[in-house]
């Protein structure tokens, strides 16, 4: 057996587009990231055909190996798996932490949010229109006795829950969290309102000025899901 010859370079240089729905879905903490760093990037929304066509295409040229969006392009290169393309973005643009430790406790939080986001998944899609409402009432109460509470110990021992998940840098993993609060305060208004700290972090990340001027924009999907749920 040989294997295919490489077709990445040694960095990922070039024009960044975003090839996804036309959601915010998987690709929202990749977004937030490029708008924070004043990125410039482009989208590729796909609005029908991926089943089967273009999943077929994408599957065939090797850029959705997994057979998933979205797929982040930087020039050539076609970048998949949500974690690992917000690893290379954060590496990219200076948000992954400046020590081992750092670059650990980043990735330590994406992949809390990544079980969030399973636990989030089954509400938004194995439920059905009479159902959701109560599911969706019982996922916000058990992310305020049970889920938020793991982040935000990890906040607060952060100095304090005073600045980001890690500290007074923001990271990579702060795009993620703060995506998966914006989830939940979509199902619930008022569900931070017992969890000051948290409540004001978002907040925080919500006021960057990039981060801000994204929202107000009209470019932010405004749907967050594959369906109308969420």
């Amino acid at each position: 057996f040989q294997s295919p010859p490489s077709t990445f370079t040694m960095s990922f240089e070039g024009d960044i587009t975003i090839h996804y729905f036309d959601i915010r879905g998987r690709a929202e903490a990749s977004r937030l990231l490029l708008e924070d760093a004043g990125a410039k990037y482009s989208e590729r929304k796909i609005t029908e055909g991926w089943r089967p066509t273009l999943k077929k295409e994408y599957t065939e040229k090797g850029w959705a190996p997994f057979g998933q969006l979205p797929i982040v392009q930087i020039g050539n290169d076609h970048l998949c798996q949500l974690n690992a393309t917000s690893r290379a973005l954060a590496k990219k643009f200076g948000y992954y932490g400046k020590t081992e430790k750092d670059q650990y406790h980043a990735d330590m939080v994406v992949d809390g949010v990544e079980d969030w986001r399973v636990a989030y998944a089954k509400v938004i899609y194995q439920t059905t229109d009479e159902t959701f409402p109560a599911a969706a009432a019982d996922f916000v109460k058990r992310n305020v006795s049970e889920l938020l509470v793991n982040f935000l110990n990890i906040l607060l021992r952060a100095d304090g829950g005073q600045f980001y998940i890690g500290g007074k840098d923001i990271s990579y993993a702060d795009f993620h969290l703060f995506e998966a609060l914006e989830l939940l305060l979509r199902l619930d208004a008022k569900a931070l309102d017992t969890l000051p700290v948290l409540a004001a972090y978002h907040a925080r990340v919500a006021e960057r000025p990039n981060v801000k001027a994204y929202v107000a924009s009209g470019r932010r999907p405004q749907r967050c899901n594959g369906n109308h749920r969420g």
